[in-house]
C-alpha cells in the first residue's frame, strides 16, 4: 500500500488543517514512524510533486469529485461504455431470450457495483 485517500469538505481552514492533523496521526497509527526519514510512510517525495496536496476537483478510482459543485462523477469513458452495454442488453432481449453470456455479465455487474459504490444507502 503506498496512497492514501481523503476525502473532506472543510468549512473553514481551521477544519483543512484539522482533518490533515487526523490522516497523518491515522497513517503513523498504522505504520509507525521510521527513524530514517527517507523510509517514512508518508513519502516526501510524493509531497514535493504535490500528490498531497487537497483539491476541489480531483480524479480518484475512476470517479471526478467536484468539491464545489458537491458532485461525484464517474468517469465520462466508464459511464459510456457502460450505458452502451446495457443498451445493447436490452436491445438483444427484445429479439431474443438468448440472454447475456455469464462471464460477460458478471464483468458488467462488478463495473455496476464500483459504479453505484459513491450512492449513499
Amino acid at each position: 500500500m503506498d496512497d492514501y485517500i481523503s476525502l473532506a469538505t472543510p468549512r473553514t481552514k481551521e477544519d483543512s488543517v484539522h482533518v490533515t492533523n487526523g490522516v497523518l496521526t491515522g497513517i503513523h497509527d498504522v505504520f509507525p514512524v521510521d527513524k530514517d526519514d527517507a523510509e517514512d510512510t508518508i513519502s516526501l517525495k510524493k509531497l514535493k510533486q504535490l500528490e498531497a496536496m487537497w483539491a476541489l476537483h480531483k480524479d480518484v478510482l475512476g470517479f471526478t469529485f467536484d468539491d464545489v459543485e458537491k458532485t461525484i462523477w464517474l468517469k465520462e469513458s466508464k459511464h459510456d461504455a457502460l450505458l452502451t452495454v446495457l443498451a445493447q442488453w436490452l436491445r438483444a432481449s427484445e429479439r431474443s431470450r438468448a440472454g447475456v453470456p455469464y462471464d460477460e455479465y458478471q464483468s458488467v455487474i462488478t463495473k455496476l457495483r464500483h459504479a453505484f459504490i459513491s450512492i449513499p444507502s
